[in-house]
C-alpha cells in the first residue's frame, strides 16, 4: 500500500514534465517554423538555412509524435536536446563559425544540462569545448564554413 502511494507522486511529476516537454518542443517548432518561413522570403532560395530549419522543425515534430507511441519522456527529452545540437553546429557553420550569433546559443547548452544533473552539465561542457575546438581548426579537418547572410542584413541578423 504504501508503495503504491510513493508511486503516484512520481507518476504525477512524470505527467507534469511530459506536459512541459510537448510544450517547449511544440513552441520551439512553432517558433523555428515561423523563423524558416521568415528566411526563406528573406533569402531566398539561394540559402540553406531555411531548409536547415525546416528539417529540425520536422525532426522535432517527429520526436514529440513518436513520444504518444513510446511514452518515454526521458529519451524524448534527449532527441531534443541532440537535434538542438546538431542543429546549432549546421546554423554556426552556415552563419560565420565564430562570428556566428550561435556561440551564445552553444554556450547556453551546459547551462540547462547543469540544470538536469551535475554529471550531464560536466558532458556538455566537454562536448560544446570540443565543438569549439573542432570549429577552430575547421579548416584543417576540410569543414566548410560560411556565411550565407548578404552583407547588409548581418548586423540586423545578429540583433535578432
Amino acid at each position: 500500500m504504501i508503495e503504491a502511494m510513493a508511486r503516484e507522486p512520481d507518476k504525477i511529476l512524470l505527467q507534469q514534465q511530459t506536459v512541459v516537454l510537448k510544450g517547449i518542443g511544440y513552441t520551439v517548432a512553432a517558433c523555428f517554423a515561423i523563423f524558416s518561413v521568415f528566411l526563406y522570403i528573406a533569402l531566398g532560395n539561394e540559402s540553406i538555412m531555411p531548409y536547415l530549419f525546416f528539417a529540425y522543425v520536422a525532426g522535432l515534430l517527429l520526436n514529440l509524435l513518436v513520444l504518444q507511441f513510446h511514452h518515454k519522456a526521458m529519451l524524448a527529452y534527449q532527441v531534443m536536446i541532440y537535434l538542438s545540437y546538431v542543429m546549432t553546429v549546421l546554423f554556426m557553420l552556415f552563419t560565420g563559425g565564430f562570428q556566428s550569433p550561435a556561440v551564445f546559443i552553444l554556450c547556453t547548452l551546459p547551462i540547462g544540462a547543469f540544470n538536469t544533473s551535475r554529471k550531464q552539465g560536466k558532458i556538455w561542457v566537454g562536448i560544446v569545448l570540443i565543438t569549439f575546438i573542432v570549429l577552430y581548426f575547421s579548416e584543417s579537418f576540410r569543414i566548410p564554413v560560411t556565411n550565407v547572410i548578404p552583407e547588409p542584413h548581418r548586423y540586423l541578423f545578429h540583433l535578432a
